[in-house]
């Protein structure tokens, strides 16, 4: 899913495991605060992860947008959602996509339209 996105979103995109050779707090944040919104590929590990939760940090603290999909294959949304609540109030601000294969089109023009939506208004 996630390449998905990425192969879409080429020339629009930083994709933190791609694009840092060496991944240091102080890159990542700079990288970060580069950007005008977020996308955040959510399953039922990702708020255990730090450097998730550094790069919400970062961006929440820089006023950058972030919208959360959620892969609605493989994790159930409302144990995500409770982690969230949890690790991050500024991942509640905007509605929560679900991506599902059979609805990955619906799910793609969502994403593409609020990405330029917030791309536009920063």
């Amino acid at each position: 899913m996630i390449r998905r996105f990425q192969q879409v979103l080429l020339d629009f995109l930083f994709f933190d495991v791609d694009d840092l050779k060496k991944i240091t707090p102080e890159q990542l944040a700079a990288d970060v605060r580069m950007s005008c919104a977020m996308v955040v590929v959510l399953h039922d590990e990702t708020c255990v992860s730090s450097w998730c939760r550094f790069e919400w940090k970062e961006a929440e603290s820089a006023g950058i947008p972030i919208l959360c999909i959620v892969d609605a294959h493989h994790v159930c949304r409302t144990t995500v959602l409770e982690q969230v609540k949890r690790c991050s109030s500024h991942l509640m601000v905007h509605q929560w996509v679900s991506y599902i294969d059979a609805y990955r089109h619906d799910a793609s023009i969502r994403i593409t339209d609020w990405l330029h939506e917030h791309a536009l208004q920063n």
